[in-house]
């Protein structure tokens, strides 16, 4: 049980770690407009329409990837049913994308497509890391 909950903390962290750090490069390469302050809600009303479409893939990439990781590090550390807890951590992740959607505004096309890899490359990481230790 301990270790369960452990896992699942690693693989929050890892997959927050990995998604926070290719965000802030993609807002390196990608900057955001000088006007918006992530503490004043009303400056990113209109964000959608001023944020490189670039800053959109580098997002969207960032949650496919962070879910594999983390799922990758929560089955290294559980004993059983890797895969589930693995998708857990794809699971809450997208229930955080989702929050975000809700909090600040995202084209059509993005709130359709940016979720849609979350789960699916959560149970992938925690399946290929069972497929590894079965060997």
């Amino acid at each position: 049980m301990i270790r369960n909950i452990l896992g699942v903390l690693v693989g929050l962290i890892v997959a927050a770690s990995f998604i926070t750090s290719v965000l802030y490069i993609g807002w390196s390469m990608y900057p955001l407009p000088e006007n918006v302050s992530w503490f004043v809600p009303e400056s990113y009303k209109h964000l959608d329409r001023a944020i490189y479409p670039g800053t959109y893939l580098f997002e969207i990439m960032a949650y496919a990837l962070g879910a594999f990781l983390g799922g990758c590090a929560v089955a290294m550390i559980v004993k059983l049913a890797k895969p589930a807890y693995a998708m857990l951590i794809g699971l809450i992740i997208f229930i955080f994308v989702l929050v975000k959607f809700i909090m600040i505004p995202h084209p059509g096309w993005f709130n359709f497509l940016s979720p849609l890899p979350i789960l699916p490359m959560g149970y992938f990481g925690g399946k290929l890391i069972d497929n590894i230790y079965k060997k």
